[in-house]
């Protein structure tokens, strides 16, 4: 299948058919956004592959838990969307798109962080478990 979209288009997360679409048209309207692509929530890794394809320059999503519920499962890489220059903007949560970049550093630290306590607690349970078999075969 042919994608003929052009290469930089603005891209909308949220589902279409919600109750607030006619806001999101409202927005679109009166930001002059005359050619976009509506991407559903459950394709925001189909928006990120877009994303870094560079097919989209421009994202506007319905609500900033469209986006970041993408981020937490994984499906948007967000630091790239970012380090691309992809423009966000939100309808309903008007100042969030400032905020976004904050937000997302600072999850990636804590993120990092809880990475790096699971991987030592792994560690130390796994030794606890070769002891233990250790211990029982000893016994039997």
């Amino acid at each position: 299948m042919t994608d003929n979209r052009p290469q930089s288009e603005t891209a909308i997360l949220g589902n279409p058919d919600q109750r607030d679409s006619d806001r999101v048209r409202s927005f679109l309207k009166s930001h002059g956004i005359a050619d976009s692509h509506w991407y559903a929530p459950a394709d925001r890794d189909d928006l990120d592959r877009a994303v870094r394809r560079q097919k989209v320059s421009r994202v506007v999503c319905i609500s900033s838990s469209d986006l970041f519920e993408g981020v937490w499962n994984d499906e948007i890489v967000l630091h790239e969307w970012f380090e691309r220059g992809v423009e966000l903007e939100f309808v309903l949560d008007k100042g969030a798109a400032a905020t976004c970049s904050e937000i997302y550093r600072s999850w990636r630290a804590f993120h990092e962080r809880t990475r790096r306590r699971r991987a030592v607690a792994g560690a130390m349970l796994s030794v606890v478990a070769i002891v233990a078999a250790f211990v029982l075969i000893r016994i039997a």
